[in-house]
């Protein structure tokens, strides 16, 4: 299980966004995943320079 606690702390760069897409398609289907934030789902793409 892998848990991303609150994903709206800090924006991302690029890059780090890029590698953070990548781990979530990774993990999609295989194994468990929970992403935590105190912004509502609507504004996660402002986590990013870059939406998700």
């Amino acid at each position: 299980m892998l848990i991303i606690d609150d994903l709206g702390y800090i924006r991302k760069t690029e890059q780090e966004s890029s590698v953070l897409f990548d781990l979530i398609a990774h993990r999609y289907e295989r194994h468990s995943l929970i992403i935590t934030s105190n912004q509502d789902f609507e504004h996660w793409t402002s986590c990013s320079r870059t939406p998700l």
